[in-house]
């Protein structure tokens, strides 16, 4: 029997919203901050089995408490001025020994707890090194690196994550279909 890959995961909530207006992390939706979607997810996902481990990587103290509440580990990024690449490294070895890593990323509230098990459960049955979550072949987050990938995360610079990775080696991308267009929607700028 072939030994279940492990898969951790990093939430990526550090960013400072210069396109929002204020700290998107805190805008209400649904009755929580924008951040505690993630987290839940996350913690339902931990509980569940699906995910072998998790951390919070961010510079808000509401989402580290949050975070650690939920049973999640916490990296702090003071330095998040240097941009998501910054995060990824911090995640990373902060997450521990893994076979791969499921990045999510905090604004993007509308991301089913069933599109983040199937992309999981469904990877780990194949033999691809990247994994992400798609609808109608638009690729979105979450993304899951093999661990053959982390020297080229943590050679990241500036504001650049692991989109350029994936396009680099499509030939190794498996994808997952997710229910609506509207999981895979990131909230960058404040909607009237």
């Amino acid at each position: 029997m072939e030994k279940k890959r492990t898969v951790g995961a990093v939430y990526l909530a550090a960013g400072n919203s210069t396109r929002f207006g204020s700290n998107k992390l805190l805008y209400p939706i649904d009755g929580k901050f924008m951040f505690e979607h993630g987290l839940d997810l996350l913690s339902c996902c931990i509980r569940e089995g699906v995910l072998d481990a998790a951390v919070a990587v961010t510079q808000y103290s509401a989402v580290a408490d949050a975070a650690a509440a939920r049973g999640l580990s916490v990296a702090e990024n003071p330095n998040s001025f240097l941009g998501i690449s910054s995060s990824i490294a911090l995640g990373l070895h902060a997450m521990g020994d893994q076979d791969a890593c499921l990045f999510l990323v905090a604004d993007q509230p509308y991301l089913k707890k069933d599109s983040v098990i199937g992309l999981v459960l469904e990877w780990r049955k194949h033999q691809k090194g990247i994994g992400c979550l798609a609808k109608n072949s638009h690729w979105g987050n979450p993304v899951i690196f093999s661990s053959n990938y982390y020297p080229e995360l943590l050679a990241l610079t500036g504001d650049r994550g692991g989109k350029q990775i994936a396009k680099k080696h499509a030939s190794d991308v498996w994808t997952w279909e997710a229910e609506s267009e509207r999981e895979l929607e990131d909230l960058d700028i404040m909607k009237p």
